[in-house]
């Protein structure tokens, strides 16, 4: 799959000052920004518990502007009017890919964490410890113990003066983070035996997941996975639309589909692009800059090849990647669905990219694998 096929436009590459040789990492960026970042992490769960990542940003944004300005060419200026339209939109960019470092980070087992996906599928990695215990006693008394202890950190914070705008108690309102740091408490505390019944169900599940369907012997059981992965789930069009809501405000151009389709014995992945709605057709290099042809194909494929699972698993996926406004009704029938004979409404599962693939967040978690 070359770029050419989703289109011409190059992505807005600000320049930031890195200077030419300078160390850098997988992620592209300098080992001095990268400290700079990490710098601030502890600063940004902070504010984040406390819901005051308002007042976070500016900060951030400042500094690393003036270690890292933004310098504009004649072609910039060419392109967007002025200097000061380049670097709006530069800014822009840059903002979200520094909003992007801090929520990929975080989670507690973010750090460990590999950076690149490889293709060997027997490498899945499996819930930490105490992710699966928060899964698995989250209704059976987890729950109520975290939302008491949610309730009293949100009064603490309003009694010191902290913002009190998200009291909310609820469970699907708490932090992540602040659940698991509950939960590893609680595993922690486990006696040997409890902790090996926990960790035995975790590798039980684990298996189960990934197992090849030709390596079923049980064929109700290998029926079942393969109508799973075949079969529409009803919510999709609905959470596709809600997904595109969220990115109404954020850009300015069309939505595209990707449909994988893997085959039932042996595995194999290919990929389709559908674009629905009206305007210019944009292209990974949208999104990822001038990296697409070195870098970003390959590991779009990698991420792509391993959301099927190991060969075996079978059905049809829904990708999506952003910065685009809604259309009308994604599950409707329009030129751009018809001529393709694509419903969104068959597909198995609807996936945002990962964010080092994407410049704007996507609200919602709406990676459905269920099992």
């Amino acid at each position: 799959m070359s770029s050419k096929q989703l289109g011409k436009k190059p992505a807005p590459t600000p320049n930031t000052g890195t200077a030419t040789g300078a160390s850098t990492t997988k992620s592209g960026k300098s080992k001095e920004q990268l400290e700079f970042l990490t710098s601030h992490h502890p600063g940004f769960l902070t504010h984040q518990t406390a819901t005051t990542l308002n007042r976070f940003w500016p900060p951030v944004f400042d500094g690393w502007y003036k270690k890292w300005p933004i310098t504009v060419t004649p072609a910039d200026i060419k392109q967007y009017g002025s200097p000061a339209n380049a670097i709006l939109v530069f800014r822009k960019v840059t903002n979200e890919k520094i909003r992007n470092w801090f929520h990929n980070h975080a989670r507690p087992t973010s750090k460990s964490s590999k950076s690149d996906l490889k293709l060997n599928q027997n490498e899945k990695q499996k819930l930490a410890p105490a992710q699966a215990y928060c899964s698995y006693f989250w209704n059976h008394g987890l729950k109520d113990i975290v939302e008491a202890r949610w309730k009293k950190h949100r009064e603490s914070q309003s009694t010191a003066g902290g913002d009190s705008s998200a009291a909310a108690t609820s469970g699907s309102s708490i932090p992540i983070d602040f659940k698991l740091k509950i939960a590893k408490e609680f595993y922690d505390a486990l006696p040997p035996a409890e902790k090996k019944k926990v960790d035995d169900r975790r590798d039980e599940e684990w298996r189960k997941l990934y197992r090849p369907i030709r390596v079923i012997e049980d064929v109700r059981e290998r029926d079942k996975k393969l109508a799973w992965h075949e079969v529409g789930q009803p919510s999709v069009a609905k959470t596709l639309s809600r997904m595109l809501k969220n990115l109404e405000d954020q850009a300015g151009c069309i939505a595209h589909l990707f449909v994988g389709f893997a085959d039932p014995q042996t595995g194999d992945v290919s990929f389709q692009n559908y674009s629905q709605g009206e305007g210019e057709e944009l292209d990974f290099r949208a999104f990822c800059g001038s990296d697409w042809d070195n870098v970003i194909e390959k590991r779009f494929m990698e991420w792509g090849m391993q959301i099927f699972g190991e060969p075996g698993t079978s059905g049809r996926k829904t990708f999506m990647f952003t910065n685009a406004p809604p259309v009308p009704n994604p599950g409707a029938s329009s030129s751009a669905v018809s001529d393709s004979g694509f419903d969104v409404t068959e597909a198995s599962d609807v996936l945002p990219l990962p964010q080092d693939l994407i410049s704007f967040p996507v609200e919602g978690n709406l990676r459905t694998r269920g099992q």
